[in-house]
């Protein structure tokens, strides 16, 4: 670390890092035609993940209620997943990340907003601009 050379960005900016195999960060395996869409396709791909860890809880402790919160900051995505009514905006969605509604439906998972500059994770996962890593 002595002899390391300062840089005012550790890694570029939409650059993602993932340690954790359950976790895919290369590339999403449909197209979404806005930001809506893709954070509605992270917050399908969030739930998969949920749901198996929910399970894995409810094994080691049988008498909690298992449920998880989601935190997105996109307002759109979570009204769309908490919306079962199918809009123009969303009907080219992939119809496998809609199952999202129902296990939001039945109480498993609860989606939350939460802006960008409260998620304390972002600064390890996005390549952020300067000031923020002061």
């Amino acid at each position: 670390m002595i002899d390391s050379k300062p840089v005012t960005t550790p890694i570029s900016q939409g650059a993602k890092l993932a340690r954790n195999e359950a976790i895919d960060s290369t590339r999403q395996r449909t197209v979404a035609l806005s930001s809506m869409e893709a954070e509605y396709m992270a917050i399908s791909d969030a739930t998969k993940e949920a749901v198996h860890l929910r399970s894995f809880i409810l094994v080691l402790s049988p008498g909690s209620n298992g449920k998880i919160t989601l935190y997105s900051d996109n307002i759109g995505a979570i009204k769309l997943a908490e919306n079962p009514v199918f809009h123009n905006r969303s009907k080219h969605i992939d119809v496998r990340h809609h199952f999202v509604r129902g296990i939001v439906d039945n109480g498993e998972i609860e989606l939350s907003y939460k802006s960008t500059e409260d998620m304390a994770a972002d600064i390890l996962t996005k390549g952020l601009p300067g000031p923020r890593h002061r």
